[in-house]
């Protein structure tokens, strides 16, 4: 293994609520302009801009798990807590895409425009649709994580079983 170092972009002091600082941080993503994205078990969802180094915090959420950036700049979040995956427009708008999802855990972009999603509160996987329309594409037991390569293979997460899985 090599040990590498770099720039702390953000901590905990303060419990989180400074500038710059995060708390209970679970899922990180970047866009095409190098902004970060973190969502925060905690807090919701915070971007730094990768310019200026300014962050900007997203609430609404409860608890947000996964996160997923588009092409266009669209964040995708696992509201787990909310029940609902949701999505910020690259203006900052938050609305919701999908309601109704039993704790999302995970989510991740097909090359397809779809949106996927893992359910930790029913071992559900989701394909939800653009227009919000989601359909169980499988059951796994407890899983976490969700990604789709770029031909369109579902891979997760089984957390208990300590496996990947693809769909």
């Amino acid at each position: 293994l090599t040990r590498t170092t770099g720039a702390i972009v953000g901590g905990i002091g303060g419990m989180g609520q400074g500038a710059g600082q995060f708390i209970g941080v679970h899922t990180m993503a970047t866009d095409s302009s190098g902004n970060l994205y973190v969502s925060e078990l905690l807090g919701g969802v915070k971007r730094r801009d990768a310019a200026t180094g300014a962050i900007t915090t997203y609430s609404g959420f409860n608890r947000p798990h996964g996160l997923a950036v588009a092409a266009d700049g669209t964040v995708y979040v696992a509201d787990t807590f909310n029940n609902r995956v949701q999505r910020i427009s690259p203006g900052g708008s938050v609305s919701t895409l999908a309601d109704g999802i039993n704790q999302p855990n995970d989510v991740a972009l097909g090359p397809d425009g779809n949106i996927y999603s893992t359910e930790w509160g029913s071992s559900r996987i989701l394909r939800i649709t653009p227009a919000g329309a989601a359909t169980r594409i499988a059951d796994s037991p407890r899983t976490s994580s969700v990604a789709v390569g770029a031909d369109g293979t579902v891979y997760v997460t089984e957390e208990r079983r300590g496996a990947v899985r693809r769909l």
